[in-house]
């Protein structure tokens, strides 16, 4: 007799990079070629995008005088999520998903927080004066 195990897993399927959160057999799925990643290990990735995310941003702020704003935590927290469907840390104000929305943003880059006193999703806020 054959025994499945059940469990709840995170399918990538290459052909489509897209995501499903399913929950059937293993052994009924295993031969279509999609790699099978546990929920644990989804977390983890999510956990260590978002402290590269953070480290990133917090050097660039470092570097340029600016800081980061106290609702941190959550814009980064979207950034990441964007990261998981799009494959990239796309600004979530943007409408184009283009590499030089990537955060830390080319209008950002190139002084914007100056002009505005913040980025566009207000992750970035200028030094006071």
């Amino acid at each position: 007799m054959k025994s499945y195990i059940n469990q709840t897993l995170w399918i990538f399927l290459a052909s489509q990079n897209q995501q499903a959160l399913i929950s059937q057999p293993i052994m009924s799925i295993i031969g279509f070629g999609a790699r099978l990643i546990s929920a644990q290990q989804v977390n983890m990735d999510a956990v260590n995008d978002l402290q590269l995310l953070r480290e990133k941003v917090a050097a660039f702020c470092a570097e340029a005088g600016y800081f980061l704003s106290p609702e941190a935590d959550n814009i980064l927290r979207d950034i990441v999520r964007i990261k998981e469907t799009t494959g990239d840390y796309y600004c979530p104000c943007q409408p184009q998903r283009l590499p030089e929305t990537v955060c830390v943003c080319q209008p950002v880059r190139n002084g914007l927080v100056d002009v505005l006193g913040s980025c566009f999703c207000n992750l970035i806020l200028a030094r006071k004066a």
